[in-house]
């Protein structure tokens, strides 16, 4: 079974992921020797394909960022504001997305002014740290 390691530059960004066959039952210690001979860098965290109970929080992917305080893989963060979800899978804004209008589909009567509601959008504005009208 193939194993995957994500090579981090030095802010902890994930520049590759390496698939390295025949580490079964090796060492950490052992694949990190094999890699840093071949990349010349010992800047290594271990990835897993695993969809549920992951223990890095999702597979590396290039871009992504390894979060050594909650050993994790992550998106980098949108917004300095943003905080990490109680899953510790994604990032969400301080305070909830606005529900402005709230229907469902059989509700009768609906107004050219209620469908307008329902349908707003927001966007982030980081400086007031509030959802504003897009």
């Amino acid at each position: 079974m193939a194993r995957y390691w994500a090579r981090l530059n030095s802010a902890n960004v994930v520049e590759h992921v390496a698939k390295i066959e025949g580490f079964d039952g090796k060492s950490d210690a052992e694949c990190l020797k094999y890699l840093k001979s071949i990349y010349r860098t010992e800047n290594f965290k271990e990835g897993f394909k695993t969809d549920v109970n992951n223990p890095r929080g999702s597979f590396p992917s290039i871009g992504m960022e390894y979060y050594s305080e909650h050993n994790i893989f992550i998106v980098p963060k949108p917004y300095p504001s943003w905080i990490l979800t109680e899953d510790k899978l994604g990032w969400k804004a301080p305070v909830n997305y606005p529900i402005t209008y709230n229907w469902t589909n059989t509700a009768e009567n609906k107004t050219a002014e209620d469908i307008a509601l329902a349908e707003q959008k927001y966007v982030w504005n980081e400086s007031t740290t509030s959802w504003d009208p897009a």
